[in-house]
C-alpha cells in the first residue's frame, strides 16, 4: 500500500517583508536567524509541518500528510499574518501543491542498478553516492517516483 508521508506546497504573497519585524511580532511561532538561513521558520506546534517564509513573500509548506492539511495550514498562516497587520487579504498572489512524497514497502530487496537499466537510463537517475534511491521520470507525466533501496 502506498502512503503519503509529505505534501510540499508553495505560495507567494504580493508583498516584500521585513522578516526581523515579523519574527519580533510572532516570536512564539517563528524561528529566524538570518546568519544561519535567509528564511523565517513558522511552526504552530512541536512536530507540526513547517512553513518557511522569505523576504520576497514566497513561502513553502513542508511536512503535511495531506492536501487538506496543507490547505488548513495555509489558511491559518495567512489569517495569522493578516491578524497581525503583516499582510492584507489582497496580498495572497498564488498557491500550489508542488510535490507528494509517498512510501511503500516493496517487501523485498531491489537491485536499483538493474532497475535503472530495465526502466531505461533516459528516464532514470541512480547515483547511490549522492542519494540512496532511484529517481524515475517517465516522459508522459509530470510525476516522479523515488524508490529507496532495501538492498543493492
Amino acid at each position: 500500500m502506498v502512503q503519503v508521508v509529505n505534501v510540499v506546497a508553495s505560495g507567494a504573497l504580493d508583498v516584500e517583508l521585513d522578516l526581523e519585524a515579523v519574527a519580533r511580532e510572532l516570536d512564539d511561532v517563528v524561528d529566524y536567524d538570518p546568519e544561519k538561513y535567509p528564511g523565517a521558520y513558522f511552526q504552530f506546534e512541536d512536530d507540526a509541518p513547517l512553513i518557511t517564509l522569505y523576504c520576497t513573500g514566497k513561502y513553502i509548506i513542508t511536512g503535511a500528510e495531506s492536501e487538506a492539511e496543507v490547505g488548513r495550514l495555509r489558511d491559518e498562516f495567512l489569517a495569522m499574518l493578516h491578524r497581525h497587520g503583516i499582510v492584507s487579504a489582497a496580498d495572497d498572489a498564488w498557491f500550489t501543491v508542488q510535490n507528494y512524497v509517498c512510501m511503500a514497502d516493496m517487501e523485498r530487496s531491489l537491485n536499483l542498478s538493474a532497475l535503472a537499466i530495465g526502466l531505461g537510463l533516459e528516464v532514470t537517475e541512480y547515483e547511490p553516492e549522492q542519494f540512496p534511491g532511484l529517481v524515475y521520470r517517465p516522459h508522459d507525466t509530470r510525476a516522479y517516483s523515488w524508490s529507496l533501496p532495501l538492498g543493492r
